[in-house]
């Protein structure tokens, strides 16, 4: 079964795995060009945050501050990219401000959006748990609500099966597919397809196309229309199908293959993915952090959802 799906960036192959596509299948077999042969290239897991801030104009004769919106998003986007300087080389936290409005003009409403990228769940998990205080602590020194909440879409990093990887070695040198001088494994950003590695078992082996322009950039899109770059793709994929003979003809193999997935979700299962406290509320639930009104007593009151 050859299945396609566009926005694989976008996370594009996530709605086709909940609606079950995949249901009754056995592996999954992909590749991606690139500048190397890179048989288990390393895909970065990804989550994403909303904080949206609400502030209000302040009342004279309560003697009420106003509270600018904008400058909860300002202060959590600082916090996050000073946070960033502390964090280890593969590990990603950026941060962008929507909604800013006029600088002359008390914002009522502004929101900040946090993406976070790491090579492996437990990295996600630890950089969760740090930048969630910073979207929560700029609401409560500038006296503005917020709320918080998780991307629609999670990428974890892709599982990427030895055995088949091994497998896919020796038919595709067999069929043409060309080596590249080894080097050190450079992160490839999140692929949708990692959600579905939890379930098969997975291989997305990148190969070369004569080419050593990065993808996404013009000389690779050149390169990718050459006739010599779809021989290479040809030759992978006939690689792609031997490696599913293989495994399905060859007794005992996809019972090791499914082996192997199976001990490596059990040895990650301590490290999975949790956003807020366990005595909170599931994931994706909506919060609201309550400040009190005098500036002198600024501080979170509670947890209320929305």
């Amino acid at each position: 079964t050859v299945i396609g799906c566009p926005n694989q960036e976008g996370g594009g192959l996530i709605p086709l795995f909940r609606l079950r596509a995949f249901k009754g299948l056995d592996i999954v077999l992909a590749a991606t060009p690139g500048p190397r042969t890179e048989w288990h290239p390393v895909y970065m897991g990804c989550q994403n945050y909303q904080a949206l801030y609400f502030g209000s104009n302040g009342d004279p004769d309560k003697q009420k501050p106003p509270c600018n919106a904008m400058d909860a998003s300002m202060i959590a986007y600082s916090k996050v990219l000073a946070m960033q300087e502390h964090f280890g080389r593969a590990w990603k936290a950026a941060a962008s401000i929507v909604q800013p409005g006029s600088i002359w003009v008390e914002r009522q409403m502004c929101q900040t959006i946090v993406k976070l990228t790491a090579p492996d769940s437990a990295g996600l998990k630890f950089l969760g748990i740090r930048v969630l205080p910073c979207l929560q602590t700029a609401a409560a020194v500038t006296g503005c609500e917020v709320m918080i909440t998780q991307g629609e879409y999670t990428m974890h990093n892709l599982i990427s099966n030895v055995q088949l990887g091994y497998l896919l070695q020796l038919n595709a040198y067999q069929c043409g597919v060309l080596a590249t001088p080894r080097k050190s494994p450079r992160a490839i950003p999140p692929v949708d397809v990692a959600e579905v590695s939890r379930v098969f078992p997975t291989i997305r082996p990148m190969f070369y196309i004569g080419t050593d322009a990065m993808p996404g950039t013009a000389e690779f899109r050149d390169a990718s229309k050459a006739p010599g770059a779809h021989n290479y793709a040809l030759n992978m994929a006939k690689a792609l199908a031997m490696t599913a003979v293989d495994v399905l003809h060859t007794p005992g193999t996809l019972a090791k293959v499914k082996d192997e997935l199976k001990v490596t979700l059990e040895e990650e299962s301590r490290f999975m993915f949790q956003p807020f406290p366990t005595n909170e509320p599931p994931k994706n639930m909506i919060y609201s952090l309550v400040t009190t009104d005098t500036p002198s007593d600024i501080g979170p009151v509670g947890w209320n959802r929305r």
